[in-house]
């Protein structure tokens, strides 16, 4: 099953970047989740390039069980961003078309919008898009707003980079399964939450640089969220790593 899903992953990612080789980047990232209740290892693929038809995005994430060797979830998003615009006063305006899902849970989304890349030095792209639902999941209000921001050399500082995504959507919960007791609130509305935010900022500081190898990075993750997958409230999970670029 993990060798299933690895494949998946890669297949996933090189479709996704096979039209942004002109400006195309790559990353392997390896490290532990230390939040109470997501102690395992992860594993991710993410890659981020641009072409004259527009830009794709792409992320595979593997969670390892507390045993590190069985596969716990897994988490595909792939991005597609169309420009029709460039050379005008709006060339930063896309059409944006995204699918994500998870492994085992049944949860998939497709979602399809417009997005603009702002005109500046460093990447920082906004989107928003309508947002399909499947099987249990709802939505009163099927909107999803996104943010994709890469700031390179933060502070004027060779090899720190400061990057992520942040992700706020309406989506229906009454079915709290990851609060330490799982709750089935059903047609109760003072437990039941209609919107979700998720911010996974990204700080990376390139070690690499210092024998002969820019795309060795320490850094790691924090997970913001709220009423994220069944989880109920506010919650911040960190994770460090080691990220090796392409």
């Amino acid at each position: 099953m993990i060798r299933k899903v690895l494949s998946t992953a890669v297949v996933l990612l090189i479709a996704a970047s096979f039209g942004a080789r002109a400006q195309y980047s790559a990353d392997v990232i390896g490290g532990y989740n230390f939040s109470p209740d997501r102690r395992y290892a992860s594993f991710t693929l993410s890659s981020y390039g641009q072409d004259s038809f527009g830009d794709t995005f792409a992320r595979a994430d593997l969670n390892f069980a507390a045993d590190h060797s069985s596969l716990a979830s897994a988490y595909l998003e792939v991005a597609r961003t169309l420009n029709f615009w460039k050379g005008t006063s709006v060339e930063g305006l896309g059409v944006h078309a995204e699918f994500n899902g998870f492994l085992y849970m049944g949860n998939s989304n497709w979602l399809f919008g417009l997005d603009y890349t702002l005109p500046v030095k460093d990447l920082f792209k906004l989107s928003i898009m309508y947002k399909t639902f499947n099987g249990s999941a709802r939505s009163k209000v099927p909107v999803q707003l996104s943010l994709l921001w890469d700031m390179k050399d933060l502070g004027n500082v060779r090899g720190l980079e400061f990057r992520g995504q942040a992700k706020a959507w309406g989506e229906t919960t009454d079915y709290w399964y990851g609060d330490s007791v799982p709750v089935l609130t059903g047609s109760s509305k003072k437990d039941t939450a209609y919107f979700t935010v998720k911010a996974t900022p990204q700080i990376w500081y390139a070690v690499g640089q210092f024998f002969g190898w820019d795309g060795l990075s320490l850094g790691g993750e924090l997970e913001l969220s709220y009423n994220y997958l069944g989880c109920r409230g506010f919650h911040a999970r960190p994770f460090a790593a080691l990220r090796f670029s392409f």
